[in-house]
């Protein structure tokens, strides 16, 4: 039976000596990515018995993440190696590590300077949280933060010798370049019990690795063709093989911006202040980044799911879609972008107009600016109304419309649930003409004291206006549209033409004046103007 134990211990000196330590690799088995920069890491390795076994893989775990799962006790700590470093072309670049102490000659390009000869001289490394060098020569040596050397220095007859290294030809050496090494943070894993070979599975949340989510909506003849696109970039480390599982849904992740004291890439100050200022996520993100990241939908922001609520019924336990895209190899740098899903739907065009509410739930008049501007959910939009098709929910991700493939527009698709309905517009119909105007009808004499008695709530005075409002239609196409409008209001309605749909806001249950929206679906002629107009009373504060 599996067992989780972990114990974790950072240690900052060089502890047992390497020679009881035996290097093992790791292997990516699964990566679930999340939309906001993190990723769930699988990592899987076998030890074939009781010792301390050195993972030199990068490992920087989100705080309260980091598990390790055996049939035997665990115990984790971190500390820092002199440790191998591949053969790149970073490597190879770094002379001054790879010939220190070597007596070497030097050939520049420009053949009338004569070569110089001379014994490299060592770059030593900084410890680790120790204070900046303070000497003037230090950025030429390079340092464990600054790795590459811009000068190749040399200790001469006749002194100190810095030769730029843009500008050597070749180079003579006495003897072999050392291994390239660097010093790094290892993980190492010690098991004091149970013969035989142990299967570990060390899990963790981590940044470096995301997936960003598109969709194409294709208008054809009679169906909207839907296409979802997933971008993977990886900026973690190199992966081969592993399965790559796409992850949607909310993510409520406590410490996303904290990182694991057991890594020694943080300290003590660090990470309480991260805990202290960053644990909420999204603190400081944009709207638009929050909700294509998140999915997390603003209210009333005119796109996305329709009051049609009904869907089908998918999945179980928490709202966390896993998607598995394959097993994949990526190196760290590279990125990719695959189709992921596909499917039809029936589809209908209409024509979307948004009224917001000209008063605040007191009933006092939101003033516009002078210059008569008006909020872009205050025009008329060309839009598409479908169902979601998928077996599983579409993400909040940009969606760009085509008709027949040539481009129409963009706009921001919100969370849709399998089967539910959803709109997304596509751009202004500046070929539909809307005109929104509203007064209060206050009367005159009796008339007027009679229509406007004070009422007394919480201490304040209000008294009851009666408002007229006028929604006007003007279709410029010459082809039939269908337009659905939704007027809001704060108030009790008296009349409206048409027999519109009264429903009751969400953020207007409780307030002084209920807030409302009349919503009309409607088809108007080519050439055709239509006038609606409606009735409600509100109570304003009284002057």
């Amino acid at each position: 039976m599996i067992r989780t134990l972990v114990v974790i211990g950072i240690v900052l000196c060089a502890g047992s000596a390497l020679a009881d330590e035996t290097l093992v690799s790791t292997r990516i088995s699964t990566l679930a990515l999340f939309k906001n920069g993190l990723a769930i890491v699988h990592r899987e390795v076998t030890l074939p018995g009781p010792g301390t076994y050195r993972i030199e893989d990068a490992i920087e775990p989100i705080h309260g993440t980091f598990w390790i799962a055996a049939d035997v006790p665990i115990v984790a700590s971190t500390t820092w190696r002199e440790v191998d470093r591949a053969t790149d072309a970073e490597s190879l670049g770094d002379l001054q590590r790879e010939l220190a102490g070597a007596t070497v000659t030097v050939f520049l390009r420009d053949a009338s300077v004569p070569p110089i000869t001379g014994k490299v001289v060592e770059a030593k490394t900084r410890p680790q949280g120790s204070e900046p060098s303070t000497d003037p020569f230090a950025d030429r040596l390079g340092s464990r933060s600054n790795p590459e050397r811009k000068y190749l220095v040399l200790e001469t007859s006749e002194g100190r010798s810095y030769t730029d290294t843009s500008l050597i030809a070749h180079i003579k050496s006495d003897r072999a370049a050392k291994r390239p090494k660097k010093r790094q943070p290892v993980l190492l894993l010690t098991v004091t019990e149970g013969a035989g070979s142990h299967d570990v599975r060390i899990s963790y949340l981590t940044r470096g690795i995301a997936w960003a989510a598109s969709y194409r909506l294709d208008m054809q003849s009679s169906e909207l063709e839907i296409e979802q696109q997933a971008v993977v970039k990886n900026e973690l480390e190199s992966f081969a093989d592993a399965d790559l599982q796409l992850i949607s849904g909310f993510p409520n992740i406590a410490m996303q911006n904290v990182t694991s004291p057991l890594s020694l890439n943080t300290s003590w100050p660090q990470f309480f202040r991260e805990l202290a200022t960053g644990s909420a996520p999204g603190r400081s993100s944009p709207v638009t980044q929050q909700m294509v990241i998140s999915n997390n939908a603003v209210a009333g922001n005119g796109f996305g799911n329709d009051d049609e609520l009904s869907a089908t019924p998918t999945g179980e336990g928490v709202d966390m879609h896993f998607q598995s895209i394959g097993r994949r190899s990526l190196a760290r740098g590279e990125a990719l972008a695959l189709p992921t899903a596909v499917a039809k739907a029936p589809f209908e065009q209409i024509v979307e107009w948004i009224v917001p509410d000209t008063r605040t739930e007191t009933g006092a008049i939101i003033r516009r600016d002078r210059s008569g501007n008006r909020d872009d959910e205050d025009v008329a939009w060309d839009a598409i109304r479908f169902k979601n098709p998928f077996p599983f929910a579409m993400t909040t991700a940009p969606a760009l419309i085509t008709n027949q493939r040539a481009f129409a527009g963009q706009q921001v698709s919100t969370w849709v649930n399998a089967g539910e309905q959803t709109t997304v517009r596509i751009t202004k119909a500046l070929s539909v003409r809307t005109r929104a105007v509203e007064y209060e009808d206050a009367g005159e004499g009796e008339q007027r004291a009679v229509a406007r008695p004070e009422v007394y709530i919480a201490g304040n005075v209000y008294h009851r206006a009666k408002v007229k409002g006028e929604l006007a239609i003007n279709n410029h196409r010459n082809e039939e549209i269908k337009i659905s409008i939704r007027r809001q209001f704060s108030g009790d309605l008296v009349r409206a033409d048409a027999d519109p749909t009264v429903t009751l806001r969400e953020e207007g249950v409780y307030t002084i004046n209920r807030r409302s929206e009349l919503k009309w679906n409607l088809a108007i002629a080519a050439g055709e103007e239509r006038t609606l107009a409606y009735e409600y009373t509100v109570l304003v504060p009284h002057r």
